[in-house]
């Protein structure tokens, strides 16, 4: 256990002077305190001529806005006009309005509607019984579907979703299953 680990120091030793010998030859002046008096003459007078570049640059950057006023007691009585005409209207339901309000028309329910309900019922009824909705089932109920008024059709639909996600039936259709 003792050998396997001999190798350790010399790869870290190895390691520091390669990053060591990498960072002299990318920048050998930055090694030392090697500031010379010219360097920092330039830096100096760099800095020195920053206020003035700034000034510069904020006379360049001035936006002079040359709009007019707003008319404020014109602006006042249009915005009083248009409150006034939307109070008016607002009072009085619109046609569209009067029209949601209407009830709509019942359906009509025939004998031979109420059959193909109740024939439908009893294929609900029996899958459930027997805990499984296969792709028989699937074509009756959907063959029972134009003999239905939507509200029937409705109402089949949500029992058999129901029993499904409930787990009331076990789906075994090849599509979907109504």
């Amino acid at each position: 256990m003792a050998s396997s680990k001999v190798w350790i120091p010399p790869v870290l030793v190895l390691g520091w002077v390669l990053g060591y010998g990498t960072s002299w030859f990318a920048n050998p002046l930055a090694g030392g305190s090697s500031s010379s008096p010219e360097a920092l003459e330039q830096l100096s007078a760099r800095i020195d001529a920053l206020p003035a570049r700034l000034a510069m640059s904020q006379g360049q950057a001035r936006c002079v806005v040359s709009a007019p006023a707003p008319d404020l007691s014109a602006l006042r009585t249009e915005i009083r006009q248009a409150l006034r005409e939307e109070c008016s209207t607002g009072m009085e339901p619109s046609p569209p309005e009067k029209a949601a309000e209407t009830v709509p028309p019942q359906e009509v329910v025939l004998p031979q509607t109420l059959a193909t309900l109740e024939q439908g019922q009893r294929l609900l009824d029996e899958a459930l019984r027997t805990r499984r909705w296969g792709d028989t089932q699937a074509e009756e109920l959907r063959s029972l579907f134009p003999e239905l008024t939507p509200s029937q059709r409705q109402a089949l639909t949500q029992k058999l979703i129901v029993s499904i996600n409930r787990g009331e039936l076990t789906v075994e259709t090849s599509g979907l299953p109504f």
